[in-house]
């Protein structure tokens, strides 16, 4: 990561997830030229030193210079297509898509009902197609809360889609709308969570106890899912201390490990499905 990169990393940083200060800072830097200045400055570093290694995360078609556990910021590079019946994944995180090139490009915005919450799955959910937004260069379209979701829906000339992500908001549950937009199946969102809840169901199968350490790096994770995962591995073992955790996070500012912690604590004192259940 270049120093001017590190720079805007940092200022999303202290932003601390305030949607209102981190759509307005990236529309100035999307609009300002952020990635092309970017592409500029390293394809310099390649022109005098072709040793010289891009270390922002880049393939053919994208570029993530910003990757962080709070946040993510990422340009794809798109070829024309037409819209067309396809599944929408729902990943419970804002997001801001920007525009830059000729033609235009569609965007579906669509709603998952109040009603429900993506950590707790339920079949046939239909989504709301709030509208269709119609981008074209220099114009940008952000969700308003973490049940909006923005589908890409047809491209008519080359373009760039610049987007920023909140992974603050993740959810441990992805869910899939079919063609339809209702929902068909969830997954769970991190290899890492799923990992750690299978060492937790082998543990108490076998009847031995996870270590307390393990415990306390993932309850002190930036990663949410992970730490309610941690929670829901020392209600298995029939932790003592797991109400007081649970609490604590209840209690917390964070508002994607409140509200998980708030629907752990309803799935503990009525426990249909399981807090697992999908």
């Amino acid at each position: 990561m270049d120093e001017s990169t590190k720079q805007l990393a940092e200022r999303f940083t202290h932003l601390n997830g305030d949607w209102n200060e981190v759509t307005r800072l990236f529309v100035d830097e999307f609009q300002r030229g952020f990635i092309s200045a970017l592409v500029s400055r390293e394809l310099g570093e390649i022109t005098r030193d072709r040793r010289h290694a891009i270390t922002s995360g880049v393939n053919q078609y994208t570029l993530t210079p910003i990757n962080l556990p709070e946040l993510e910021y990422s340009a794809r590079i798109m070829t024309p297509f037409q819209s067309r019946p396809h599944i929408v994944k729902w990943l419970g995180m804002r997001q801001i898509i920007g525009m830059k090139g000729k033609g235009s490009v569609r965007i579906r915005k669509l709603r998952a009902p109040a009603s429900c919450r993506i950590e707790q799955f339920q079949a046939g959910i239909e989504l709301e197609h709030v509208e269709d937004v119609i981008l074209t260069n220099l114009q940008y379209v952000a969700t308003d809360d973490g049940r909006d979701l923005l589908d890409l829906d047809s491209v008519t000339e080359p373009s760039i889609l610049e987007i920023l992500t909140l992974k603050a908001d993740a959810s441990p549950m992805i869910w899939t709308f079919g063609q339809n937009l209702k929902s068909t199946y969830a997954e769970q969102s991190s290899p890492l969570i799923s990992r750690f809840r299978n060492v937790v169901n082998l543990a108490v199968a076998m009847g031995r106890r996870m270590p307390d350490d393990i415990y306390e790096k993932a309850l002190s994770s930036t990663n949410t899912g992970l730490a309610l995962a941690a929670m829901e591995g020392m209600f298995a073992e029939r932790r003592p201390d797991a109400f007081a955790i649970l609490h604590e996070a209840i209690e917390s500012e964070n508002d994607a490990l409140r509200d998980g912690a708030e629907t752990l604590l309803a799935l503990v004192v009525n426990p249909v499905g399981g807090a697992n259940a999908a």
